[in-house]
């Protein structure tokens, strides 16, 4: 039995952008989960928490704002270990918030498809495969 994929879930409420992101991740072999607003991907979040390995929050969604999201996760015991990529297209201060609240690192937009899957391939190095 081999291991399996790292699992990541991407969330922003820009739907070409994640549907973008998803197949670039699926292609370079990893398991890909979507969301398109903070409310579902927290839930999404808490519900499979074992089998995230990386999440990618947009700063800005309706519902609940990455910020937002990240903040919940590093506060929950069954959450707070996983990585968290911020996306945004926002300024400086917008980064800092979602770093200091938890965030591993960022990207900003607009980027390309090969800066996504160097920086996540980083952090699954640096924070999943260590861990398995």
């Amino acid at each position: 039995m081999g291991t399996r994929a790292p699992t990541i879930l991407i969330a922003d409420d820009d739907k070409d952008l994640v549907h973008l992101m998803a197949s670039a991740l699926t292609r370079a072999g990893y398991e890909v989960l979507t969301c398109f607003d903070g409310q579902e991907a927290l839930q999404v979040i808490q519900e499979r928490a074992s089998h995230i390995d990386l999440v990618i929050l947009d700063v800005l969604m309706p519902k609940l704002d990455g910020v937002e999201v990240a903040r919940h996760m590093k506060n929950d015991p069954s959450t707070s270990h996983i990585p968290i990529l911020l996306c945004t297209g926002q300024g400086e201060e917008t980064i800092v918030k979602g770093l200091d609240v938890g965030g591993v690192d960022y990207i900003t937009k607009p980027f390309s498809m090969r800066q996504l899957l160097v920086r996540v391939g980083v952090l699954v190095q640096r924070f999943v495969r260590a861990d398995r």
